[in-house]
């Protein structure tokens, strides 16, 4: 208990002073429809797939239970006294029941899991209007709301006894999650990447912290990114698995686990990424 609570202060201290950094990438969204703003030009666009297709319905029962986090609802699930952390960004459809069941997936390995409302409700409008989205999460996604949630999330962790964290990012959130492990390294451990979008070559250029690259077959081709991490002291414990045979969003909430199919790529992806982040914890 005692190291939780020197863990915990020095969690507060750090995300004062990092979220108030003049050095804090601003992540706001271009208004050209390609991706976050960083330094560089070369950016990677949000997949198609992200803008036209809706998601599924899903009446599946979670197992673990809705929260209050500071204000904004979270949903919470994994044993409660695991010392191993998750904060899951999820797609921009929030807290889809699709985005429970992968929680309770991540539980089921032994991870305590947060989820956050990163986006306030998730997307509700109507699929096919980039602009309408980008402006949405440009608001709602911004970098200055999302590491507040991150800090809250983070200390809530502490307080329940994790000593290790991870983040997990699906779609837009890869990018959140891997910013997250740049800005905040004694904070999280690692980040597991999956159907992910807004990505650039400058996230892992400076990046010590080791990552997981999930693609779908709907995504640019991720090597690159992975190429740049296995040169840095990391590269032995990153990975990267391209899952050609599924759509962009396939662990989100357009996946479709009525369909078997799906539904085993799904679990097979989650037990990838909860092994990595066991592996990678403190």
């Amino acid at each position: 208990k005692h190291c939780n609570t020197i863990l915990l202060m020095i969690l507060c201290h750090r995300f004062k002073q990092l979220s108030s950094s003049k050095n804090v990438q601003n992540l706001n969204f271009c208004k050209s429809n390609k991706s976050f703003s960083t330094k560089s030009n070369r950016t990677m666009e949000l997949p198609k797939a992200c803008c036209q297709v809706p998601p599924v319905e899903n009446n599946y029962s979670p197992k673990g239970q809705e929260i209050q986090l500071e204000g904004r609802l979270a949903y919470l699930a994994g044993p409660s006294k695991s010392k191993k952390g998750i904060v899951f960004i999820t797609d921009i459809f929030g807290l889809h029941p699709n985005a429970k069941q992968v929680a309770d997936l991540f539980g089921e390995s032994g991870h305590r899991v947060i989820v956050p409302d990163f986006l306030n409700g998730g997307w509700k409008g109507e699929m096919g209007d980039r602009q309408k989205l980008n402006d949405y999460i440009t608001n709602e996604g911004s970098w200055e709301k999302a590491s507040q949630l991150l800090q809250q999330s983070s200390e809530f962790l502490v307080k329940e006894g994790v000593e290790s964290i991870g983040t997990v990012g699906f779609c837009w959130g890869a990018k959140i999650a891997v910013t997250a492990l740049s800005k905040f390294p004694g904070v999280f451990t690692s980040a597991a990447l999956i159907h992910p979008s807004r990505i650039v070559a400058e996230d892992f250029e400076s990046l010590e912290k080791p990552v997981l690259f999930l693609p779908s077959k709907d995504e640019p081709d991720m090597l690159p990114f992975f190429e740049i991490m296995k040169k840095k002291s990391v590269g032995d414990k990153c990975f990267h698995q391209r899952f050609d045979d599924m759509h962009h969003g396939w662990c989100g909430a357009r996946g479709k686990f009525d369909d078997e199919h799906n539904r085993n790529r799904t679990r097979e992806a989650i037990q990838i990424a909860s092994d990595f982040l066991s592996q990678n914890s403190k």
